[in-house]
């Protein structure tokens, strides 16, 4: 069956793209903070659409034949390592006929040149277009008493932008999320102890640490969305068991009905799936639901607040004018769909880069020791001038990105690389081929963080719409921030305890979406000497 998850639904990691806030000295990757002169992208002796290089394909089924493996089609959760083949056969811009599966929409157009994506990044207009997302589309579309807003991902128009005015000033304030640098850290400091208890009494290796990096990362944004700790971590009882496996079989039931094309033909979800779905839906709904009420019953009880007394995320956002417990909710849902396993990953995939690495694993020791007094502990001021960890982060994005590609829509003409882009294209932003091409990075296949150090403050060696791990413009994801803290304390708290080794060299990843690792992610977690 066709992935349309990895195809065509690259809608749900854009909720999470923005331009990851690396602090002082790494601002030209920071939203609408890069500036570029447009004029630079004129071209002459224009091409159509017609012209742009295609990808073999057959009349009324376009290119589809091509990732069904039964047809001898190519494996469609490698569809990055294919995309890497495909752009040294046809160059920076091709087309794919995937209008079959797209009713009323044009081709596919990869684009694999930065000032391409740039260019389309800046000419979305006020509304930018995106797809995906369309098994959770379908679900809450079948309870419109909750989600009377259907969600940032999914929504579009004036109606994402009213839905994205109540949150963003919430989730993007610099002093909200700093406010939660303490408690995370705590929550930081029990996934140290779930490390030392799961790892091997004789050999110290946690097999398989992924799967227990998800239990953090719904504990943080359960903490911070609902303002209420789920005891994932310190009391992981058959209750947090459940809700963790819940989530991990919803994110791969919404890869497998994605693939589906028989709920598109039939017009309706039919199913054993959609039903187990939307079980797991309802569960997390109402207890998200349940949670915003009871905070909502608090604030009403205790409605007078000192201006200077902080305020949680949830708080904050329902007492906001015009938000509605079921905004919260949807807020709160869109959360969790968005920063549970793509967090993980980006944390598993840098350790993994550190832990081949260890000259640069020292290094990065070094500069938390000497920021928090040996203690690993760091308040936001800290955790801004984490130079060299930060750039460690980046290069992981660029060797390995959770998000290796990202689409928009384009609405009207466009011009990329000589060719008019006629409007409904789904234009596909190949970060995983930029990251890797030796015209634009130097040693491109060597895990090398100092190359997003700057020698000078004006210095911009990169092109920065190369790698993008969290997206720009207006729709960037309002969880960016979330997403840096939960990684850098964590990141913190490991380097500074343990010295991390890896059992595999390489990094084989499968796509659906977002990049998800081939083999167990296994470590070995040897104590650091106190005076080391």
């Amino acid at each position: 069956m066709i992935n349309s998850r990895s195809l065509f639904g690259f809608g749900r990691q854009l909720s999470i793209q923005s331009s990851f806030h690396l602090g002082d000295g790494f601002n030209c990757f920071h939203g609408d903070s890069i500036s570029r002169p447009l004029s630079s992208f004129t071209v002459t002796n224009e091409k159509s659409l017609d012209d742009v290089p295609c990808v073999s394909s057959i009349p009324y089924v376009g290119s589809i034949l091509h990732y069904i493996e039964a047809f001898g089609g190519h494996n469609p959760a490698k569809i990055h390592e294919l995309s890497e083949k495909r752009f040294h056969q046809f160059g920076s811009i091709y087309k794919e006929d995937m209008r079959l599966l797209r009713p009323g929409g044009k081709f596919m157009v990869w684009l694999n040149d930065a000032n391409d994506v740039e260019k389309v990044f800046r000419s979305g207009g006020k509304y930018p277009l995106r797809g995906g997302f369309e098994s959770l589309t379908v679900y809450r579309k079948t309870r419109p008493d909750v989600y009377k807003a259907l969600g940032l991902p999914i929504l579009s128009g004036p109606e994402w932008q009213s839905l994205r005015s109540k949150v963003q000033p919430v989730l993007l304030l610099p002093k909200v999320m700093n406010a939660y640098a303490k408690s995370l850290s705590s929550i930081a400091d029990e996934m140290i102890g779930v490390i030392r208890d799961l790892r091997d009494n004789q050999t110290m290796e946690i097999e398989d640490l992924t799967v227990e990096l998800y239990r953090y990362t719904l504990e943080s944004i359960a903490f911070i969305g609902l303002d209420k700790r789920l005891n994932c971590l310190s009391d992981y009882g058959p209750t947090q068991r459940e809700i963790v496996a819940a989530v991990k079989e919803m994110f791969h039931l919404e890869a497998k009905l994605n693939d589906s094309a028989l709920w598109r033909i039939v017009g309706r979800p039919i199913g054993s799936k959609w039903a187990r779905f939307f079980e797991i839906n309802d569960h997390f709904t109402k207890m998200v639901f349940d949670y915003v009420s009871e905070k909502l019953k608090q604030i009403l009880a205790n409605p007078i607040k000192q201006e200077d007394e902080d305020r949680s995320v949830l708080e904050l956002f329902l007492t906001r004018p015009n938000c509605t417990p079921e905004d919260a909710v949807t807020m709160v849902m869109d959360m969790f769909f968005a920063g549970i396993d793509t967090t993980a990953h980006y944390i598993v995939f840098t350790l993994h880069y550190l832990a081949n690495n260890p000259e640069i694993q020292e290094r990065v020791y070094h500069e938390i020791n000497s920021l928090s007094n040996g203690t690993g502990n760091l308040d936001s001021d800290g955790l801004a001038q984490l130079t060299l960890l930060k750039a460690c982060l980046k290069e992981t994005s660029r060797l390995t990105p959770v998000t290796p590609m990202s689409m928009r829509i384009n609405q009207e003409p466009i011009n990329l690389s000589g060719y008019s882009i006629s409007p409904s294209c789904f234009m596909v932003f190949n970060h995983y081929v930029m990251g890797r091409r030796p015209d634009y990075f130097d040693e491109p296949m060597r895990f090398n963080p100092d190359r997003w150090i700057r020698e000078s403050p004006g210095e911009n060696k990169y092109h920065p719409f190369a790698i993008l791990p969290f997206g720009f413009g207006v729709r960037m994801c309002v969880g960016r921030r979330i997403a840096e803290i939960e990684t850098l304390i964590l990141l913190c708290k490991i380097i500074t305890n343990f010295k991390v080794t890896a059992k595999r060299i390489e990094l084989p990843t499968s796509m659906n979406i977002i990049s998800y690792p081939d083999n167990p992610m296994t470590f070995t977690f040897n104590e650091r000497q106190s005076n080391n």
